[in-house]
């Protein structure tokens, strides 16, 4: 927050870090969600956010999947700095399996009985309901690459005064105008990704975001924009 108020004050009156709910509403029919909400794996408890039965201290309830990239992904990021970077994961195992067989057959391998071990054993420091592991593997078990375009959709639909969507979380980027009018926005990521989709494969890497701007008639026009800016003449190669 210093670094992005002007005037470098903490406390800022200008910026605002949102953590006490998974969406903002802007004036002029504007909603921002994060995205993740709306995948199963990733759902963050903002009721309960801290767990204490049973512990000597609190401990953060974070969603699986935060868990899995903490001790999965991280781990075989030492062996295949990549595994993070692949959409949909689905399709990289896939190819895996065929080009680098080995490390494949150990990455589903660990996957699945981590799942398995934290889904289905009780522990204080996670929450697992089976409702959640149901829907879990229903999601993970389509061959589509989540973009969250029919979750922006919905939400435009069953609320009528809103008139733009924007998410981030799946890290395509998207601007979708509709017949009516309405818009869904996808901010994209600045982290260097490749994707296996066959509506947009190849290395992605746009730095992509929303921007949101107010006529005299506090009406909201938002766009998706991509930064185009140096800030030095050099940097780093990065194979």
């Amino acid at each position: 927050m210093r670094a992005l108020d002007p005037d470098g004050q903490f406390p800022s009156n200008k910026v605002r870090v949102n953590y006490e709910t998974p969406v903002i509403n802007l004036p002029g029919g504007v909603q921002i969600h994060h995205g993740n909400q709306f995948e199963a794996v990733h759902v963050f408890n903002y009721e309960n956010p801290l767990l204490t039965d049973g512990l000597s201290q609190p401990v953060l309830n974070i969603p699986w999947g935060s868990f899995y990239v903490l001790k999965i992904v991280n781990r075989f990021k030492w062996e295949r700095e990549y595994v993070d970077k692949v959409r949909p994961v689905k399709a990289m195992i896939l190819w895996g399996l065929v080009f680098d067989t080995w490390f494949t057959l150990k990455f589903v391998f660990m996957s699945t009985f981590y799942f398995f071990k934290t889904r289905f054993i009780y522990s204080p420091k996670r929450r697992s309901r089976l409702t959640v592991t149901a829907q879990i593997l229903k999601q993970e078990s389509t061959t589509f690459l989540q973009d969250l375009e029919a979750d922006a959709r919905r939400l435009l639909d069953e609320q009528p005064h809103v008139h733009t969507v924007i998410m981030g979380h799946t890290h395509g980027p998207m601007h979708k105008v509709y017949p009516d009018g309405k818009v869904y926005i996808n901010t994209g990521t600045w982290t260097r990704m490749i994707s296996l989709d066959l509506r947009g494969i190849g290395s992605n890497y746009r730095l992509t975001f929303a921007m949101i701007e107010y006529d005299d008639q506090g009406k909201a026009f938002a766009s998706l924009q991509q930064w185009d800016g140096e800030h030095r003449p050099h940097r780093p190669f990065l194979s």
